[in-house]
């Protein structure tokens, strides 16, 4: 209490403090951990048909060159498409990107099931990666909702969750083939990217309504 019966409330000790209560108040550790498994579930998707290209390919009639540019077109649009979702991000939130990003994900999932020639897979595959270039955008999340002491750790747990992802995908999807061939895999592939969608409704965004309209 101070003089005239004015209240004084101490919340925090330090600065730091106050930073740590404002990053993580809308954001519980629940969130964190479903953007982990968004992280696995889509880098998982993302290297399911890896070991299956040249099988894929080659059932086309094309061969080596192919399954090389197959296998680049992926990455190429991942590239291209990566700092265009980032900004987008910053402007309309992280949460609207990822979501766009798993629908796109899903239909390019279905497309590469039900290709009948090289050219239709090749250009299922570059909208595969256009819409799974959505790692830079989990990681601006993580960045929102900590503060610069827990940065690291909670970035090393997302590479962690990444690197997971891209272990069990080929394994994943070279079982789903020996049991239903390629195209089961295309499909159980785009099934784990609903899980994600489903996932992202209890997602909080990250971003305050002022934050977006700053960097918008």
């Amino acid at each position: 209490f101070g003089s005239r019966g004015r209240v004084f409330v101490v919340g925090w000790s330090s600065p730091r403090g106050f930073r740590r209560a404002a990053a993580m108040a809308s954001v519980g550790k629940c969130a964190i951990i479903t953007l982990y498994f968004l992280v696995f579930v889509d880098t998982m998707m993302w290297s399911f048909i890896y070991p299956l290209s040249p099988k894929i390919v080659q059932s086309f009639g094309k061969g080596a060159t192919e399954i090389g540019i197959l296998g680049s077109v992926g990455a190429l649009g991942n590239g291209v498409a990566a700092p265009f979702l980032g900004a987008l991000a910053d402007r309309i939130g992280r949460k609207p990107v990822l979501v766009t990003s798993m629908i796109g994900a899903t239909i390019a999932s279905v497309l590469t099931g039900f290709a009948q020639n090289y050219w239709f897979l090749l250009a299922a595959r570059l909208v595969t990666g256009i819409t799974g270039g959505t790692a830079s955008v989990a990681a601006a999340y993580i960045t929102d909702v900590t503060t610069d002491e827990e940065r690291p750790s909670y970035l090393t747990k997302y590479q962690a969750a990444n690197f997971l992802g891209l272990t069990l995908g080929p394994v994943l999807g070279g079982v789903v083939n020996e049991l239903a061939g390629w195209r089961a895999a295309c499909f159980v592939s785009a099934g784990l990217v609903g899980i994600n969608l489903i996932l992202l409704f209890f997602l909080p965004e990250s971003r305050s309504k002022q934050q977006e309209a700053e960097s918008a």
